[in-house]
C-alpha cells in the first residue's frame, strides 16, 4: 500500500477528507494526492504523523506498527533542534553519535 493509501486509510477512520485534513495541515489542494505516484517529502510526512498519532516509518510502509515510539520522536526533536557549541546545525555525523548516546543513556536509565 503506497503512502497515498495509508493516509487516505488514516483519513477515512478519523472521518476527515483528504482535503480537509489539506486544510487542516496547510497543504496545498492536491499535495496528498499526488503521493499516489510519487514520494513526499520528509517535512510533510512528520506533521501527517503527528496529527494521526502514527510514525513516519508506518506511513513509509516500513513496519504495519503503527503506534509511535516516543523515545525515538523525542531524541529526533532534540537532534534536529540542536545546535553546536558555535550556533551550527549539528552534521549527520554528530547527530548519528547524539543518538546513539541518547538511546544507550535511555535504555540503561532503569
Amino acid at each position: 500500500m503506497n503512502i497515498y493509501l495509508k493516509i487516505k486509510e488514516l483519513a477515512n477512520e478519523h472521518h476527515i477528507s483528504i482535503s480537509e485534513l489539506e486544510r487542516t495541515l496547510n497543504l496545498s489542494n492536491g499535495t496528498i494526492s499526488k503521493w499516489g505516484k510519487s514520494m513526499p517529502n520528509t517535512k510533510y510526512l512528520i506533521p501527517i504523523a503527528n496529527y494521526f498519532n502514527v510514525s513516519t516509518d508506518y506511513l513509509l510502509g516500513r513496519t504495519d506498527n503503527r503506534n509511535v515510539d516516543k523515545t525515538s520522536v523525542d531524541i529526533e526533536d532534540a537532534l534536529n533542534s540542536a545546535m553546536s557549541f558555535d550556533g551550527k546545525p549539528l552534521s549527520e555525523h554528530d547527530k548519528n553519535i547524539m543518538r546513539n548516546l541518547l538511546k544507550a543513556y535511555l535504555k540503561n536509565k532503569d
